[in-house]
């Protein structure tokens, strides 16, 4: 079973097309958006449009939640509420902030930071006390229901294993997955898990979506 991720998209409309299309060449069972859709270069409507129409199971993330409640709109490419079309305003505010989805393989929280908080960041290198901080990291992991947690928001490409090494407390390990962002200034990928053969795929969004490698998934 494949699996596409699209990390922050901050309305890169173009690059979210080709990423979407990228996937169905690969024959992706299912799609997922870790949100972020506005605050970026491009077309937000377009952007927001290109995930309905694909039917990409999507979550809000921080910037579209500072959108709709009209705060921190002096952020450099900012848009406004007034920006979007009603279909758009109404697509951002039906998203939740997790959604849960039941896979042969087990079962993926989707989420924009950690859990329900869209401000926590999870990165590659935390340990130890920084990383036994993130309490909704630790309730999830007790909770033994999650094997894989796709989130974003740091805008990094991260896939790591946590469990009991990490969390005394836990009942089952879990994959943490940062789908990286999709925005133009950055060094941008679109992720792809085959679930079955435990393989990420990882797709250079700046340059029509080529592959550019394969990783395990630990």
């Amino acid at each position: 079973m494949r699996v596409g991720l699209i990390g922050d998209l901050h309305a890169e409309d173009e690059r979210v097309l080709r990423v979407l299309d990228r996937f169905r060449q690969e024959r992706c069972a299912l799609v997922l958006s870790v949100g972020d859709l506005v605050d970026g270069q491009g077309d937000p409507n377009r952007a927001i449009q290109a995930l309905r129409d694909a039917s990409v199971l999507t979550v809000a993330g921080n910037h579209d939640r500072w959108l709709l409640g009209g705060s921190m709109r002096t952020l450099d490419h900012a848009h406004r509420a007034e920006e979007l079309d009603s279909t758009s305003v109404e697509f951002l505010r039906s998203l939740p902030p997790t959604r849960e989805v039941d896979t042969p393989f087990g079962r993926i929280l989707l989420c924009h930071g950690v859990g329900s908080d869209d401000m926590l960041r999870l990165g590659p290198h935390e340990e130890g006390y920084a990383l036994q901080c993130l309490e909704p990291l630790a309730e999830i992991l007790e909770r033994d229901r999650i094997d894989f947690m796709i989130g974003g928001h740091t805008h990094q490409f991260m896939m790591r294993r946590l469990g009991q090494n990490q969390f005394p407390l836990a009942r089952r390990e879990l994959v943490a997955v940062n789908a990286s962002t999709l925005a133009r200034d950055q060094e941008s990928f679109a992720v792809m898990l085959d679930l079955e053969l435990r393989q990420a795929t990882l797709f250079d969004a700046s340059r029509g979506s080529q592959k550019i490698g394969r990783l395990p998934i630990p």
